[in-house]
């Protein structure tokens, strides 16, 4: 059985939405035995350093990314695999904030363009999720996702927390992954 590595852990600098220090986080993933861990952060990467830090002298590998806030709403995680992935993902939070009050940026399609190399993309239901009366995932939106990173660095996010309103985006999920 393959091992499971959390993609979606927030820390504190995901403000409003998680408590847990980065360092808290890195132990706790050595103590459950976990090779390694994503700190996926909402909005910047301002825990990576932190959290790079702890998950290396915890002996756990540390994968940094950020979920960036959309345009239209949810939020699409990110993933960095390489130092131009790092440096990619930094413009893009520039990009996204720039011009705009405290906590208003919003990520746009157009803006990335020329910076998703070294970056995989992780659309789940917070990203596709179309109107909440619809409960129908935007394809549309997927596809465009898609387009801009290429089909190999998309991964759809199927999170399963065995609630059963959650069973039926799960579903949706898996036969866009099939298609």
């Amino acid at each position: 059985m393959p091992e499971f590595v959390e993609l979606n852990a927030a820390s504190a600098f995901s403000f409003l939405r998680a408590s847990s220090l980065p360092e808290e986080l890195a132990e706790r993933a050595a103590a459950l035995g976990s090779t390694a861990l994503a700190l996926v952060d909402r909005d910047g990467v301002s825990g990576a350093p932190r959290f790079f830090k702890a998950a290396r002298a915890a002996g756990v590998r540390p994968i940094v990314g950020a979920a960036l806030s959309l345009d239209g709403g949810g939020a699409l995680p990110f993933l960095v695999e390489t130092q131009r992935g790092y440096r990619n993902l930094c413009r893009l939070v520039t990009r996204m904030k720039a011009g705009v009050p405290k906590g208003e940026g919003r990520l746009r399609p157009e803006m990335l363009e020329g910076l998703v190399e070294g970056l995989f993309a992780l659309p789940g239901v917070e990203t596709l999720a179309g109107p909440a009366e619809s409960r129908r995932l935007d394809t549309d939106r997927l596809a465009r996702i898609v387009e801009a990173f290429g089909p190999g660095r998309v991964f759809l996010d199927v999170q399963r927390h065995r609630r059963r309103e959650q069973e039926a985006a799960n579903q949706s999920l898996l036969d866009l992954a099939d298609a």
